[in-house]
């Protein structure tokens, strides 16, 4: 049964790195890439932002209050749940959720969250968010939808907390 936690990070990390380095070969400058969850713990999915999608849907919002609201939305990016057929299964084999106690289920989603975290963390050693922009130039948040505190902890984690896109990050969307 894959249930095991190395088995899912091995198999999470494969994935993202095969989707990332498609997503960022676009030639595109990243500023904000997210892979999350829902607080039902589903299987997760990827959603980013780049400086020129920003530009190009931010085209259609008429003040200034609607642009900046959808820097940070995971759900406005053109690049929400991009290739989530590739994630689709990730938590199959994992006991389900529904059926647990709340100790249960709060036991099982800290693992799929420690999880995303530690297959981003992992990509990340490799280099697969300094493709188009370097590292320092981009959020990584591993979290839920909608966004809480643990997935600011998290990306606080994940990123350089002197960088000026985190300095951005927690002044506009962190929660």
């Amino acid at each position: 049964m894959k249930n095991d936690f190395d088995e899912i990070v091995c198999e999470m990390a494969s994935i993202l790195k095969v989707v990332f380095t498609e997503l960022f070969n676009n030639n595109e400058k990243f500023y904000y890439c997210t892979f999350l969850t829902t607080g039902e713990g589903l299987p997760p999915l990827i959603s980013a932002w780049s400086e020129e999608a920003l530009k190009r849907e931010g085209s259609l919002y008429k003040n200034a209050d609607e642009y900046r609201e959808i820097k940070w939305s995971y759900a406005d990016s053109p690049y929400y749940a991009f290739r989530y057929e590739r994630f689709s299964h990730i938590f199959s084999s994992r006991p389900l959720m529904a059926t647990m106690n709340e100790k249960e289920w709060e036991k099982e989603f800290l693992f799929r969250l420690n999880a995303m975290e530690t297959a981003v963390r992992q990509v990340d050693k490799e280099g697969i968010f300094s493709i188009n922009q370097k590292r320092e130039d981009i959020c990584v948040e591993v979290g839920t939808m909608p966004p809480d505190k643990l997935t600011t902890e998290i990306t606080k984690r994940l990123n350089n907390p002197d960088s000026l896109i985190m300095k951005e990050y927690m002044a506009e969307a962190a929660e």
